[in-house]
């Protein structure tokens, strides 16, 4: 691992478990966080802190080579909406955005790395300091799916990866073996959430099956992944 980590950290509790787990490894860890989003407690958990807003690179990179970074992740959520407008892209940026074939998540993040990487800066899987936080195979309860339980969760997963393969989002929520809610730009948990009302609306008094899709079918550096301690893991109870 390497003995200084750059973390590009977006919202939620993610940026801060990894920057514990990366500073108990021993990595030294420089954090930039976007204005007005970045949980601030972060800039107590690292070495270094700076503020960035949503749509620089140059930034972001200039930053990390000058405090010696070589390898950085990218955790937390960033509202993929946001590519509608509300982001003043800087100069690079725009070069960036001026040459993506289309807008999709898995785009602009290859976009993003490749930057990076003309830089020297290395992008990491965001889990590879958390490893032991990652959902494991099979059930993690002791009560185990019962049939029409399981029927959903096979629905979901067949649903979950062809929406995945379109890069349209990872998460699918099912009941009564019809696929109620799906995943797009408003995150896991505006879905989960959204299948609920949707359910309670009309009379359901069954539980509902959330699957999220993990890998995608092409590798990627995902800023987010599936996790014991994650805000949709709650919102799913």
């Amino acid at each position: 691992m390497t003995k200084k980590l750059g973390l590009i950290a977006g919202s939620g509790q993610f940026p801060l478990l990894v920057a514990d787990a990366a500073t108990r490894a021993g990595a030294e860890v420089v954090a930039l966080g976007l204005a007005g989003v970045t949980d601030p407690a972060l800039a107590k958990r690292v070495a270094r802190f700076e503020s960035f807003k949503l749509g620089q690179i140059s930034k972001p990179i200039e930053f990390f080579k000058s405090e010696g970074v070589t390898q950085a992740v990218m955790a937390g959520k960033v509202q993929h909406a946001s590519v509608f407008g509300g982001v003043m892209p800087d100069l690079r940026a725009m070069k960036v955005l001026a040459r993506l074939k289309d807008k999709r998540t898995d785009t602009i993040l290859a976009a993003v790395a490749e930057e990076f990487a003309k830089d020297g800066i290395e992008l990491l899987p965001s889990h590879v300091y958390l490893k032991d936080l990652l959902a494991s195979l099979g059930p993690m309860t002791k009560r185990k799916p019962g049939p029409a339980e399981q029927a959903d969760i096979d629905l979901g997963v067949r649903a979950a990866k062809a929406l995945a393969g379109f890069d349209i989002g990872q998460s699918v929520v099912v009941g009564e073996n019809a696929v109620v809610a799906v995943e797009a730009m408003e995150g896991t948990d505006a879905c989960v959430l959204r299948a609920g009302e949707l359910a309670r609306a009309h009379g359901s008094k069954g539980g509902l099956v959330v699957v999220k899709c993990w890998p995608r079918p092409a590798p990627r550096l995902w800023p987010s992944r599936p996790a014991r301690r994650s805000s949709s893991t709650r919102n799913s109870s």
